[in-house]
């Protein structure tokens, strides 16, 4: 009989033993949630580095800032080739959940030909439609490094169909938006879209040589 009631007490403790470690097992994330900051530590600094090729000010409803940036090719970016692109931004005011990054490629008159706001490790999307270190999850204070690999597209729209790119120069644009809201640059060049302009490039396209081109193209067809 003792040993009855001691094997009974035995199982007793284990089953006390697995459902406290049940109880205590952390839950698996759901969406919304905070990022792990570790993940993202060799993105965070403390102080811009003294490496950084441009210092630039692009303030973005004085919550955040563009502070610097790295860029190559730095001169020319012919249509098809790519830009690497490394932006250190600082988060210099309180923001709610959501906000996130945007990066559009604009042609010598303005207009988008192209937006990369999902490039790089910062801006991975994620289930709920964020980005996995965005603005909203940043220190203030502290230094993010936002590195962009950029594709120069090789056509445009015009007309209602694709087309080669015709622009001699792109310029890479930023901002920080949420929903249909972007925030007012307040500071740095931008344009009406809220979107501040980082730097151009040139492209090698030669305008006049594409135009002959065309209007060689296009008296072809007609004959």
């Amino acid at each position: 009989m003792r040993q009855v009631v001691s094997r009974v007490g035995r199982y007793c403790q284990l089953g006390a033993l697995w459902l406290l470690l049940a109880c205590s097992t952390p839950p698996e994330p759901t969406d919304g949630e905070a990022p792990d900051t570790a993940n993202f530590a060799q993105y965070t600094l403390k102080r811009v580095p003294a490496t950084v090729q441009h210092r630039t000010y692009l303030d973005f409803g004085g919550k955040v800032q563009l502070i610097g940036y790295d860029v190559s090719p730095s001169d020319v970016a012919p249509p098809g080739s790519t830009v690497s692109l490394t932006l250190y931004w600082q988060r210099t005011g309180s923001l709610d959940q959501g906000w996130k990054l945007f990066t559009h490629i604009l042609d010598a008159n303005g207009r988008q030909i192209a937006q990369r706001d999902s490039s790089g490790p910062l801006r991975q999307p994620t289930p709920d439609g964020g980005q996995a270190f965005g603005p909203s999850s940043w220190e203030l204070g502290k230094i993010y490094v936002d590195e962009l690999s950029i594709e120069v597209p090789g056509t445009q729209q015009r007309g209602g169909r694709q087309v080669p790119l015709a622009t001699e120069t792109i310029t890479l644009a930023v901002g920080v938006w949420k929903d249909a809201a972007r925030l007012d640059v307040l500071g740095g060049a931008s344009d009406a879209h809220r979107r501040g302009f980082v730097t151009s490039l040139k492209t090698g396209v030669k305008l006049e040589a594409q135009r002959e081109a065309e209007q060689d193209t296009q008296k072809a067809s007609d004959g």
